[in-house]
């Protein structure tokens, strides 16, 4: 494809392209340093920050979440499980369904990850000026909306 304006500020598409690219890495490496400074894998790091901001998730929330299939979820759930991060108990409403939810070692990684993310940004942040911290905070806010929303009446498959 050749290089034709984005309509970003006068952005080139393969500049875009870059700029993308660099952020996916920057994700990757961030994700990959917590998968080795942890001891988790990235779907266990994201279950644990999913289960976090909910009381009690079932394998089909979970499986809703990360798009994987219920035998997947399940297998990681039990391994979470034997290593004392997260429990597992019929939901008293629908007998059929298993809740999980966090135990205190789970939130305890949880913890540990969350603070170590948050500082590394802080420290990396610290020389912005104000209006590039804002600029960061709402790209952050929006990125969701950016990267999976439906702008152009066709959805991606969700």
């Amino acid at each position: 494809m050749k290089n034709v304006r984005a309509g970003l500020s006068g952005v080139l598409r393969s500049e875009l392209d870059q700029i993308l690219f660099n952020a996916l890495r920057a994700v990757y490496r961030l994700e990959r340093y917590k998968i080795e400074a942890f001891g988790l894998t990235y779907e266990e790091i994201y279950i644990l920050q999913f289960l976090r901001r909910g009381r009690h998730l079932s394998i089909g929330d979970i499986v809703d979440e990360l798009r994987i299939p219920v035998s997947t979820a399940s297998r990681i759930v039990s391994r979470m499980q034997k290593r004392g991060l997260v429990a597992k108990k019929r939901d008293g409403k629908d007998r059929r369904s298993i809740l999980v939810s966090l135990l205190s070692q789970g939130r305890a990684i949880v913890k540990k990850v969350e603070d170590h993310t948050y500082a590394r940004i802080m420290r990396n942040i610290s020389t912005f000026s104000d209006a590039e911290t804002e600029a960061f905070l709402f790209t952050a806010i929006h990125l969701g909306d950016i990267l999976e929303g439906e702008k152009d009446g066709n959805p991606e498959k969700k």
